[in-house]
Formats: structure tokens, C-alpha cells, sequence
């Protein structure tokens, strides 16, 4: 059995929040202006870890971005 953490593959709204340091009303600003999208399994939002991660380095690299 492997005790290594399994990778997310996705993140609910408050788990962004936690992992980005970003109040909850700036994801959900970022999420209206398509900077990052949704999905619903449910009744459950989720944003993808890629699409966050691709979100996030735009941010530290908006050179890259252009």
C-alpha cells in the first residue's frame, strides 16, 4: 500500500480559497470574468487543479501571458 498524498485533481471553492490565500469573493470575481472556470459534479463547484495552476502562473509570469 502507498503512503505517498494522492494529487488532486480538483478543488472545491473553499479549498481554492485556502490554497490561493484569495478571498472567496475574488474567485468567485475571477470566475464571472472567465478567468477561471467551473464545472458541476452535483450540486458541487469545482475548478480543475490544471486550470488553477495555469491561473496562478499567469499571475507570476504575465510576460509569458501576452
Amino acid at each position: 500500500m502507498s503512503t505517498e498524498p494522492v494529487r488532486k485533481l480538483s478543488y472545491r471553492i473553499d479549498e481554492v480559497v485556502v490554497a490561493t490565500g484569495l478571498s472567496r469573493q475574488t474567485i468567485y470575481r475571477l470566475i464571472e470574468r472567465g478567468e477561471l472556470t467551473i464545472f458541476k459534479v452535483g450540486t458541487r463547484t469545482l475548478i480543475m487543479a490544471s486550470v488553477l495552476e495555469a491561473f496562478l502562473e499567469r499571475q507570476a509570469n504575465p510576460q509569458r501571458a501576452a
